[in-house]
């Protein structure tokens, strides 16, 4: 009865490793990828969302993003070792490791997603699209306005009226019949050379729009990578808890 007892003992504590290293490693992987992937699409989001907001929302939590995918790797290698040595120290060890990396994957993705979503980043894009508007000239050919109106096809902060309200040194050098500089016209009226002086051929949408609706799917993507890679590190947090407690439970028997 005792042998059977020990038998059935190392039985459950080896399915129990297997299960949680396999946990363990695909948790793991996933996270660190999650990590890593959300990191590069943020930090590789459109130049001009960093430009105009000040960068920072941007470049920190990508890096806090690379660090947890790094923490990760390192609690998986200490959580797969614990399950093949059955040490519940190491699987204590890798499953508070494990909530701190959550914690700090989804607080990283969490702020840029509240950020892009938020008016302080609408009010950013805004004072800083209106100083370049303000200071525009028409003998400025490598104008950053001029360039961000051609890629997004959009015209002024909040619309092609903001040239004629905004910029009176550039309604001095435009003809008098140009409504905006010629960068707003549409793509298929670019070839018209008085294209900017027909309010049909612009393009209406503002600047500020157009890269709000550039930069908030990048967020929504972050955000879902990043809570997908955390909640799996949940469950192998909560397995390689489960596991260390039943090893304590059973460490005075001769099984493990």
């Amino acid at each position: 009865m005792w042998k059977e007892q020990r038998s059935w003992r190392s039985c459950t504590l080896c399915t129990l490793s297997c299960c949680i290293v396999s946990i363990v490693t695909f948790s793991t992987a996933v996270v660190v990828l999650s990590g890593v992937g959300s990191g590069l699409i943020l930090f590789l989001a459109p130049e001009e969302s960093s430009t105009y907001s000040g960068g920072s929302f941007v470049f920190y939590p990508s890096v806090g993003l690379f660090l947890a995918a790094a923490a990760a790797l390192l609690a998986g290698l200490v959580g797969c070792w614990g399950a093949t040595r059955d040490s519940k120290t190491a699987l204590f060890v890798f499953s508070a490791a494990a909530l701190v990396v959550v914690v700090a994957e989804a607080t990283s993705a969490g702020v840029v997603f509240a950020f892009a979503y938020s008016n302080q980043i609408s009010d950013q894009f805004s004072d800083t699209l209106t100083e370049k508007v303000e200071n525009y000239s028409l003998s400025d050919k490598s104008s950053d306005v001029a360039k961000l109106q051609e890629k997004y096809q959009c015209c002024g902060v909040h619309s092609y009226e903001d040239w004629r309200s905004l910029n009176t040194h550039w309604k001095k050098e435009a003809k008098e019949d140009e409504v905006a500089p010629r960068s707003c016209c549409e793509t298929q009226f670019s070839n018209n050379t008085n294209c900017n002086t027909i309010v049909s051929e612009l393009n209406h949408e503002g600047c500020v729009g157009a890269l709000l609706d550039r930069l908030r799917p990048v967020m929504d993507a972050v955000l879902g990578i990043a809570l997908t890679g955390a909640i799996l590190e949940v469950v192998a947090s909560c397995m390689a808890y489960h596991g260390a407690a039943i090893i304590r439970k059973y460490e005075h028997y001769d099984v493990i």
